[in-house]
């Protein structure tokens, strides 16, 4: 649903570039897990405009579609 927040979402295939529409969904102190390229990243919003974010590298994944 349009404007609905989420406390985690997890992306499994992968893209080159965040969608920013993930951030949005996400409530404060909710975590994005999503592979960019040859890592995955893991994305915690702290605040409205802060988010800590960690990567671990080494992966290979499928190419997100949208």
């Amino acid at each position: 649903m349009p404007g609905e927040q989420f406390d985690g979402i997890l992306v499994s295939a992968s893209t080159d570039d965040i969608p920013e529409e993930l951030f949005l969904q996400l409530k404060i102190g909710g975590t994005l897990a999503i592979p960019i390229r040859n890592s995955i990243f893991k994305f915690k919003k702290i605040s409205g405009t802060y988010i800590d974010r960690e990567e671990f590298y080494g992966f290979v994944f499928v190419p997100l579609i949208y």
